[in-house]
């Protein structure tokens, strides 16, 4: 008796597992404008209202992924850092802010990491 309620619920685990995956693998694949060249002082208003906007869905689903998977947490903590990030820029730029005046630049250390981590755990969720 005690087996068969250990399989299922490894079967279920392994289930959670998948579907966490999966949910990493699209935040990972989520469409995103091109942005060659990204200069936030510069960009077009509607390019930093896309990317904003695909930050935020990158995060929600990675969100979800780490909630079902705790493998996906630095993921969904990399992608909120992104998001948000994303958004205040847009916010200073609909503001009238100069971004490189209102970041500092460790904010940006922090936005490359974050970035970079994000990278990295992609690999993970895409291969």
């Amino acid at each position: 008796m005690v087996s068969v309620a250990l399989v299922a619920s490894l079967a279920g685990c392994s289930d959670t597992t998948g579907q966490a995956r999966d949910l990493a693998r699209e935040a990972c694949t989520a469409p995103a404008p091109s942005a060659p060249n990204f200069d936030p002082d510069e960009a077009d208003p509607g390019l930093l209202r896309g990317l904003a906007s695909s930050a935020r869905t990158r995060a929600d689903v990675s969100a979800r992924a780490a909630e079902l998977d705790e493998r996906w947490a630095v993921l969904s903590e990399a992608a909120n850092l992104l998001s948000a990030a994303a958004e205040r820029i847009l916010e200073v730029r609909l503001d009238g802010g100069v971004v490189a005046e209102e970041l500092p630049p460790e904010v940006w250390d922090q936005i490359k990491y974050a970035s970079d981590a994000f990278g990295v755990e992609c690999r993970g969720a895409v291969d």
